[in-house]
């Protein structure tokens, strides 16, 4: 995701250090997103002669130390020098706790808020047209969605679930955001239409084995699931009558959904299974640093957090730092598993990758889908009921 402002920044004229920096973290970014693996050498010019810290100013021009910062999350594993500048970027940025790497983000999500800083600077007639037509796309593709909520509201209604589980979080609006998120083009309803449901019965489940069920009415439901047998069913209570799981149904449902045939199906999930593994750490990882504090208040089952410090004898503070690094790494896997692997399964790594971003957006400052007052409601205002104003 390249701005206006970015590709004018790096075409000025300017000798200096920092601009020229600027400009090899920006291309350095645009081809590594776009799966060409631009060795981190580019950069060694800006390195002292052990290649092992910048050198550059603390004080550098901000737009050249973000550009560097974004450039850094598109790292591979044991490339030093994209590491130290992680490292420094992060130590420099101001709320750098705060700032989510474009990499990371949902480019659905983040739609909104590029056209509202691009209308805030300065611009000539081209721009302001691009940004009337960057508004009048985002408004068509917003109604389509629409269109995708209220069918599946219908379809919510007509099931009746909710009101035979009233203990489980009703969340079939954050569902659909999610489903989104991995996928906005208008031609995929199909697909929003099966991630929300599915999302929709694994909260279910989740709320299900983690607040109401007693043990003996979840030992008949897992051994219903391992047999798969329909006999068991039938001694499960009326409120645990779902099975479903995690990331790995979700990326079936993906693969499924936007596969043109089965046998590309096989040929991901024979292939390019890795990438699923990876993108389903990434959302239990989030999840576990989104939701774990309150888990832990109300005696929920053990976070990976909760683990490490029983494990480790550690701090919560120290846990958490363990598991943003366990994050980090899985995306230099991730990042590595795409370049190396361009192919025609290209666009279906893209919205296996997408998952990991949404879980990013969810859980980035708490529980997204136990909370529905904060940023998640905001993102739903934003995404999917307000349009953008044309002149």
């Amino acid at each position: 995701m390249v701005s206006l402002q970015d590709m004018e920044y790096a075409n000025k004229k300017d000798s200096g250090t920092e601009m020229d920096l600027y400009s090899t973290a920006l291309h350095f970014r645009i081809f590594r997103q776009y799966g060409y693996n631009v060795p981190q050498d580019v950069f060694r010019s800006y390195m002292d002669e052990m290649g092992e810290q910048f050198k550059v100013d603390a004080d550098m021009d901000p737009n050249t130390m973000m550009q560097l910062f974004e450039a850094s999350h598109l790292a591979l594993k044991d490339e030093n020098m994209l590491d130290e500048a992680r490292i420094f970027c992060t130590k420099n940025l101001k709320s750098s706790n705060d700032i989510m790497p474009l990499h990371w983000k949902v480019e659905w999500y983040n739609t909104t808020r590029q056209i509202s800083k691009q209308e805030n600077e300065e611009r000539g007639p081209l721009n302001s047209k691009l940004l009337e037509l960057a508004k009048l796309n985002f408004n068509m593709v917003q109604a389509e969605h629409q269109k995708d909520l209220i069918d599946i509201l219908r379809w919510w209604r007509k099931l009746e679930l909710i009101e035979n589980i009233s203990f489980s979080r009703d969340r079939i609006v954050e569902s659909f955001l999610w489903s989104v998120g991995v996928a906005f083009e208008p031609q995929h309803s199909r697909v929003r239409s099966w991630l929300t449901k599915a999302i929709t019965f694994i909260i279910v489940i989740d709320d299900v084995y983690d607040i109401y069920g007693s043990l003996q009415d979840l030992e008949i439901f897992t051994n219903a699931v391992v047999r798969w047998d329909p006999k068991e069913v039938e001694q499960l209570p009326s409120y645990n009558g779902w099975k479903s799981s995690g990331g790995t149904v979700l990326s079936l449902h993906v693969l499924l959904g936007l596969a043109q045939h089965f046998s590309q199906v096989n040929d991901f999930l024979e292939n390019q299974q890795h990438l699923i593994y990876y993108s389903s750490l990434i959302i239990r990882l989030c999840n576990d640093l989104g939701t774990s504090t309150a888990e832990l208040e109300r005696g929920d089952v053990a976070s990976c957090i909760l683990c490490y410090m029983s494990k480790e004898n550690v701090k919560e503070d120290v846990a958490r730092e363990h598991i943003k690094g366990m994050v980090m790494e899985t995306w230099k896997k991730m990042n590595k598993h795409c370049f190396h692997n361009s192919s025609s399964l290209g666009p279906l790594m893209k919205y296996i990758m997408n998952m990991a971003r949404v879980a990013h957006f969810i859980y980035q400052y708490g529980d997204g889908f136990g909370v529905q007052d904060r940023e998640t409601r905001q993102q739903i205002l934003s995404s999917l009921v307000e349009s953008l104003p044309l002149n």
